[in-house]
């Protein structure tokens, strides 16, 4: 082996273990194994002291690709949380799952889902039933005090009103299912409150203390005959003296005399309905104050030929006012007699029979413009008619310019078309009763969206506008047809079918008939 290179050496490819390596040992010549080396290496590592803390800034060492290199512990720690993150979310959690926890601060373990779901519902629910801490609130409970309740499996509460009413609507159902008493007996019970206490009170007491208020003695007459007695101010032969008199009497009692006459005030009442509708030879009581106090009888129709004889009695009245009153009834078969003023009358009768519109400021501020409306409701159909007069209104300059009032006035439009007014428009015409002087002859019908259109402005500017009417140059006693029709909400607009002359009209009037449903 004299005189060999180290790198003239073969390579070993397979290192065993058992290789020989030479050292030196205190300057004697030995060789070692590589397992040697190995264990001794294993050895210094495991005769270094355990660490006692360990801290962000301490290392370990790791392999990287075969390299061994040093990693601080913060990084290997926050791998491993960033790995744990990095999990897939469990989307429905079970009582099988486990959490990983340390028993008491020391011991890593686990634990499942239901077991700790119990932890915890044992520990809220002792705290909630532990209620020795809290105020005493006997003293001062209102209805709006809450109780804890379970409903089901959930947790809820309910006010002291509610147990309250549960309470007594539970009492309610409880006492009319009981059985009736057939047969009543001294001992029976009934409960009462005495002077704000709540106690019991037995029937025979009930009966002794009625006695003590009623007192009937047992002196018998000759033939029966009801007496009273000097010495107790009651009747004799056993009777009672009733102060009360009901529909059907009876021989055992004696009414008092303020027993009857108010009674006379409440027979009727106490009587069965007749069953059936008044007839003519239905009979009433009366006072026959004609011949004194004489009570007699008579029938119905008496009492309607008196009443309609009173009717025809009362003079006409020559010119109503604003205050006279109508009776009318609530409705058809109503007995319910309401009062009606006139003005009430006539507002009703107008808003069923006629309504009205309103045409904008660029048109009725005209110096001499007229615009009028009517609109009529007919059975089933509702008419709206617009006279207009052109005389004070401007044409502008260009074709399909808005009408109005001259030096660009805003509102320009006839009026407004809604349904609850003038209904679904689904005809209309145009009839021009006075030929169109002083601006163009060429006028049209348009709808618009706004009715903010100003005078001398392009309808083209509006927003779902859209032509009615196209008849070109109008004549007097010429009619046409609208061939499209307002919408809803929709406002009216004349607007110059040809290139105006920037002129006040002088004439011209037109009448724009619409038919809705």
């Amino acid at each position: 082996m004299a005189n060999v290179k180290i790198s003239e050496m073969t390579p070993d490819g397979s290192v065993g273990g058992s290789e020989l390596l030479p050292v030196s040992d205190a300057g004697s010549p030995k060789s070692v194994t590589v397992d040697n080396i190995k264990d001794y290496i294993v050895d210094a590592i495991e005769a270094i002291s355990a660490a006692e803390s360990v801290s962000g800034s301490d290392g370990i060492f790791v392999l990287q690709g075969g390299v061994l290199k040093p990693a601080d512990i913060d990084l290997v720690a926050q791998h491993a949380i960033d790995t744990i993150w990095g999990k897939d979310a469990e989307a429905s959690p079970d009582s099988a799952d486990i959490l990983a926890l340390k028993d008491g601060g020391t011991t890593e373990k686990t634990v499942t889902l239901a077991l700790l779901a119990e932890y915890v519902r044992a520990t809220i629910e002792a705290a909630i039933l532990d209620i020795s801490n809290l105020s005493d609130g006997s003293g001062a409970l209102t209805g709006t005090d809450k109780m804890l309740v379970t409903q089901g499996t959930t947790g809820k509460y309910v006010t002291l009103t509610d147990v309250s009413n549960a309470i007594y609507a539970a009492l309610k159902t409880y006492v009319a299912a009981l059985g009736a008493v057939t047969t009543s007996l001294t001992d029976d019970v009934f409960y009462c409150i005495q002077g704000g206490t709540e106690k019991k009170v037995t029937l025979a007491e009930i009966a002794t203390y009625i006695g003590a208020l009623y007192t009937v003695p047992s002196e018998t007459t000759a033939n029966g005959i009801p007496q009273w007695t000097n010495a107790t101010g009651g009747l004799k032969n056993g009777l009672t003296l009733v102060t009360a008199v009901g529909a059907e009497g009876d021989d055992s009692s004696v009414p008092s005399e303020q027993a009857v006459r108010e009674s006379m005030s409440t027979l009727v009442y106490d009587q069965a309905d007749i069953g059936e509708a008044l007839a003519d030879d239905d009979t009433i009581v009366v006072d026959d104050g004609a011949a004194g106090t004489t009570q007699r009888k008579s029938a119905l129709s008496r009492v309607w030929t008196y009443i309609v004889t009173k009717l025809q009695a009362i003079s006409e009245k020559a010119t109503p006012v604003v205050a006279d009153i109508l009776l009318i009834a609530d409705t058809e078969d109503s007995n319910d007699l309401k009062k009606l003023t006139i003005t009430n009358l006539a507002t009703v009768v107008n808003g069923l029979l006629s309504r009205d519109m309103t045409p904008g400021t660029g048109i009725s501020t005209g110096d001499e413009t007229i615009c009028e409306h009517t609109v009529r409701i007919m059975g089933g159909i509702i008419k709206t008619e617009i006279l207009v007069d052109l005389t004070g209104l401007n044409d502008g300059d260009t074709a399909a310019d808005v009408i109005g009032k001259d030096e660009d006035t805003a509102n320009c439009y006839l009026g407004q078309i809604t349904a609850a007014v003038n209904g679904s428009i689904i005809a209309g015409r145009i009839t021009c009763f006075e030929t169109p002087a002083g601006g163009t002859v060429d006028v049209d019908l348009w709808t618009a969206n706004e009715g903010t259109l100003a005078q001398d402005t392009a309808i083209s500017a509006a927003t779902g506008e859209a032509q009615l009417c196209d008849h070109g140059n109008w004549a007097a006693e010429e009619v046409d047809f609208l061939t499209a029709f307002p919408p809803d909400e929709d406002y009216l607009y004349l607007v110059t079918g040809a290139q105006g002359t920037d002129a006040d009209y002088t004439a011209g009037i037109f009448l724009i008939e619409l038919w809705g449903v």
